[in-house]
């Protein structure tokens, strides 16, 4: 393993490690919170998508083939599977018939049910949304907060930078290498 490769690891180590520290005092909050932040999301999205895709099925069983290039039942199609994005992959799944489910990224649910999470602890939006936790509210798994950019040098992940920048709002003490890695991906904004 070459010294980059042991750096990339040592600040990923380090920030995870401090993100972990840092979770661990919400542990109950978030035990208590994670199932109704993920049910809040689903109430509040399901009904837009059954409405969009009742819309989408009339339109392209009544319009189908019926008006040029079939632009309506097309845009139809195109909102209701953007929309799609925004169910969890196990809820979609029960939603559409076999042939209709294409396993996509959870992402944009995972970040309203994140949020929704946030609302309710009070913990800052970029730590839940880099993490994975338990039932019992801990903390299963953090994405990687450093790694590569395109042109090899060591960079903040898309999740690692939010993270990385508000341990730093909270003055939680950091390495001066995350610290600066935060300063630099400041000059790309």
């Amino acid at each position: 393993m070459s010294n980059r490769e042991k750096q990339v690891e040592w600040l990923n180590l380090i920030a995870k490690t401090t993100l972990k520290i840092r979770l661990s005092s919400e542990k109950k909050s978030i035990a208590m919170h994670i199932d109704s932040s993920h049910d809040q999301y689903i109430r509040d999205v399901m009904p837009f998508f059954r409405a969009q895709r009742s819309v989408a099925d009339s339109v392209d069983s009544h319009y189908s083939g019926k008006i040029q290039s079939n632009s309506p039942a097309v845009v139809m199609r195109i909102v209701t599977d953007v929309l799609g994005l925004l169910i969890p992959n196990e809820i979609l799944r029960e939603e559409l018939e076999e042939s209709q489910f294409e396993e996509s990224s959870d992402t944009l649910a995972n970040f309203r049910a994140m949020s929704n999470l946030s609302d309710l602890t009070g913990i800052p939006f970029p730590y839940l949304n880099a993490c994975q936790f338990g039932s019992d509210g801990s903390v299963n798994d953090i994405l990687d907060i450093v790694d590569y950019d395109k042109s090899g040098n060591i960079s903040l992940t898309f999740w690692g930078d939010p993270v990385v920048r508000e341990l730093i709002r909270e003055e939680i003490e950091l390495p001066d290498e995350l610290s600066r890695l935060a300063a630099l991906d400041l000059d790309w904004n």
